[in-house]
């Protein structure tokens, strides 16, 4: 099975770190590729479990956050800054 390039307006799984410092796995619409590989860079708006009135059950950071070139990772969750595909049902 071939792997999709990423195009803008896709939905992937962005790794980043909470207000907190754990890393957490939300959604992201990517907004620019960095290239037309599998694997290239590709910048996102993630959408975050937010709320500033309780930050320490949330992510405590704002409800969509700009991310840039961020890399891709074949599994989510385990590098920072990282974006990979939501798996398939």
């Amino acid at each position: 099975m071939n792997n999709p390039v990423p195009t803008v307006g896709r939905i992937v799984h962005a790794t980043i770190r909470n207000a907190q410092g754990a890393l957490v796995v939300r959604p992201a619409i990517i907004v620019q590729v960095w290239g037309q590989s599998p694997t290239a860079a590709i910048n996102v708006q993630v959408f975050c479990d937010s709320s500033t009135s309780e930050p320490a059950y949330n992510d405590g950071l704002p409800n969509v956050v700009w991310k840039t070139s961020l890399t891709h990772a074949a599994e989510p969750g385990v590098m920072e800054s990282s974006w990979s595909w939501p798996p398939r049902a």
